[in-house]
């Protein structure tokens, strides 16, 4: 593992904060070439890419076929809906050529399972789980635990159980809003207004937060939502990169979403999760426990070499090369 080799540095003065959050642009410091990589999203777009319930439907792995020339990279924490229940991505993976693999899921729809109805899933940009379910190693039962405490905390709990209904009304446009918000069944003006609050948070954050020159991922300080639903205030340091800034501009907004779903179900105006000025030496600390930490090698899903951080409970990292190339780090603190 060669987090230090990557060459990266922070473009502070890109820096914005909000309660609860602060997100700084990461670029590579001499640019950062790579060829054209397509998402899993793209190959599902344009049909080359289908994913399916297994012929035998299982919760924890279903099927990918790629009819195409082409791979595709699939990214830990995207959603595949329809199918038994929506689903999400456990690990990023390089899709092969002509090919097709069995991939590891995880449903965060806990209340619908029905194969027989609906085999297909889909996939579209933007479409992501929160940082508090992409970022750690949770069982099945763990994040059906996390998904209904973030609908409890938001206000969004729907029938099923399903996190894309919060998703959808934080982030969708007027239509999707409103289709999720006829799903949930939480009322009361407390609640509505916590959830107006919390959508037009989320819109102005993604609004203001433009990708720049040369970036290729970001740097971010977080009030952990999950310490914050026990009384604790603890900050957390997550980085997500990728192998290029032509292919970190396609996933932009996803990143942003991801962290910005915890950040914006937090108290606007409680001032303890005022995140301070951030300096250089933090970040530099953050890779050097990044790099220290014990990555191993583990079994690969499409075509990818992967890396995970093991044994650790208090570092999170997981990195997919395609070849030699680093295509998709994900790394917390």
């Amino acid at each position: 593992m060669t987090v230090l080799s990557l060459d990266l540095e922070l473009a502070l003065e890109h820096t914005k904060s909000y309660p609860g959050i602060q997100i700084t642009p990461v670029i590579a410091k001499n640019g950062r070439f790579s060829k054209e990589r397509k998402l899993l999203w793209e190959g599902m777009e344009s049909n080359s890419v289908k994913i399916q319930e297994k012929a035998s439907s299982s919760v924890p792995e279903v099927e990918l076929v790629n009819e195409s020339e082409e791979t595709f990279i699939g990214c830990k924490g995207s959603i595949i809906r329809g199918g038994g229940q929506n689903r999400q991505l456990l690990h990023s993976f390089v899709v092969p050529k002509k090919a097709s693999i069995k991939i590891p899921v995880q449903c965060i729809q806990h209340g619908r399972w029905n194969p027989h109805h609906s085999r297909q899933f889909s996939n579209r940009s933007g479409d992501v789980t929160s940082s508090s379910l992409k970022f750690s190693k949770k069982s099945q039962m763990e994040t059906w635990q996390n998904i209904t405490e973030t609908a409890t905390h938001s206000g969004t709990t729907s029938m099923t159980e399903d996190y894309t209904i919060t998703h959808d009304f934080m982030f969708g446009d007027h239509r999707e809003a409103q289709t999720a918000l006829s799903s949930m069944t939480s009322t009361g003006m407390k609640l509505e207004k916590k959830r107006e609050e919390s959508r037009e948070r989320a819109q102005k954050i993604l609004q203001e937060t433009e990708p720049i020159e040369g970036q290729v991922g970001v740097y971010i300080h977080l009030i952990s939502p999950e310490d914050w639903k026990k009384g604790e205030v603890k900050r957390k340091e997550f980085m997500e990169i990728f192998a290029s800034q032509e292919l970190y501009k396609k996933v932009h907004k996803d990143v942003l979403t991801s962290f910005v779903a915890d950040a914006a179900m937090l108290p606007k105006d409680e001032p303890k999760i005022e995140i301070p000025a951030l300096e250089k030496e933090q970040f530099s600390r953050f890779l050097q426990k990044i790099q220290q930490a014990p990555w191993k090698d583990k079994e690969k899903i499409g075509s990818e070499k992967r890396q995970e951080i093991v044994n650790s409970s208090e570092v999170f990292g997981e990195s997919i090369y395609d070849e030699e190339e680093m295509v998709h780090l994900m790394c917390s603190v």
